[in-house]
């Protein structure tokens, strides 16, 4: 193995063949190459290396993003369903089920247009990835909240998370597509709220 990077490292001409010579050496070094540099990145990458086309990516983003929105998008109902198990389980008065209620929804609105704004200055795909990520550990702490209290504090931080996700989902989709795919995407997108 260390023979075979030496040569692939340094393009040597006299790379070992291992089927004696019968075959074309430059063609064997060329096929040499592509193996060991796939495995490379591969192990570089954590072994998540698969070699996908741009227009299947694009789509793929498509499902990621619809799929972030649609989880904010019932995320601000789905509570209504479980309150009265919540009151029930938590020991929570009627104030404390209001603001379960609100809290998400309110700070999902004061903040669209300011992360909007951020987005626009650092970067619609990190702030997506940061909301996502907030999403998703404020949505286990809310599991997990033992209170009423707890539980109303990672509602607030969802509704963060969530203004995070739905006007970057927007400019991500934007900047992928173009022409008919753009209103195909924006069709998707608008089927999940």
């Amino acid at each position: 193995h260390g023979d075979v990077a030496r040569c692939l490292h340094l393009g040597d001409p006299t790379f070992p063949v291992p089927d004696g010579g019968r075959s074309n050496p430059a063609r064997t070094l060329t096929t040499y190459r592509l193996k060991y540099t796939f495995i490379i990145k591969l192990l570089h990458n954590g072994g998540l290396f698969v070699n996908i086309s741009p227009t299947t990516r694009k789509w793929l983003g498509l499902i990621a993003i619809a799929l972030g929105v649609a989880l904010i998008v019932v995320d601000t109902t789905i509570v209504n369903v479980t309150v009265p198990s919540i009151i029930e389980d938590l020991g929570i008065n009627s104030v404390q089920a209001q603001w379960i209620q609100e809290s998400y929804a309110i700070v999902f609105a004061a903040l669209l247009l300011l992360v909007g704004r951020v987005a626009d200055l650092v970067g619609a795909r990190r702030i997506f990835i940061a909301g996502v990520v907030v999403f998703g550990a404020t949505s286990l702490l809310a599991g997990l909240a033992p209170n009423g209290g707890l539980l109303i504090l990672a509602r607030f931080l969802q509704g963060a998370g969530a203004a995070m996700i739905l006007p970057t989902s927007l400019s991500l989709l934007n900047a992928m597509f173009t022409g008919k795919a753009r209103g195909q995407a924006f069709a998707v997108w608008g089927s999940t709220i």
